[in-house]
């Protein structure tokens, strides 16, 4: 988005800032926790509770050990919202999408102002962020046409 690569709790911060809604508090895999935290902000609260091993694969830590952490951590954001602000992006929004393979961009390229930029990846503009996630949504569920 706008050149910066975002993935799932990126975009959907972006989104929430679009709403005027900080993110205070994010549960994942290890990597995912980090790259959040960096994009978002410092006052993000993240409980890692695997370890990503694979594209859909994860090394899980027990739910005794991860439900203490989730509700610990939860507990903390909630305390400390005030330090929290939302993270906006500049509109209008460049959206380019790189998919797994080059018949999900053949199909994704159909969607109304998209443009192919390479074997599989797709660009579209949108005016603001919500416009953009709608493209987004619209473009994965095209994507999936190609399975």
């Amino acid at each position: 988005m706008n050149g910066q690569e975002l993935g799932e709790p990126e975009f959907n911060a972006v989104l929430a800032g679009a709403y005027d809604v900080p993110v205070v508090f994010l549960s994942g895999d290890e990597v995912t926790c980090d790259n959040a935290r960096k994009f978002i902000g410092d006052w993000l609260e993240v409980a890692a509770v695997k370890r990503a091993v694979g594209r859909e694969s994860a090394i899980c830590s027990h739910p005794s050990v991860t439900t203490k952490l989730i509700a610990e951590r939860a507990q903390k954001a909630a305390a400390s919202v005030e330090q929290a602000h939302p993270r906006k992006i500049e509109e209008p929004v460049t959206l380019e999408m790189r998919f797994l393979m080059s018949k999900m961009a053949d199909q994704a390229a159909i969607f109304p102002g998209a443009e192919r930029i390479s074997g599989r990846t797709v660009r579209v503009g949108s005016a603001t962020v919500v416009e953009a996630y709608r493209s987004m949504l619209t473009l994965f569920a095209l994507a999936r046409n190609a399975m």
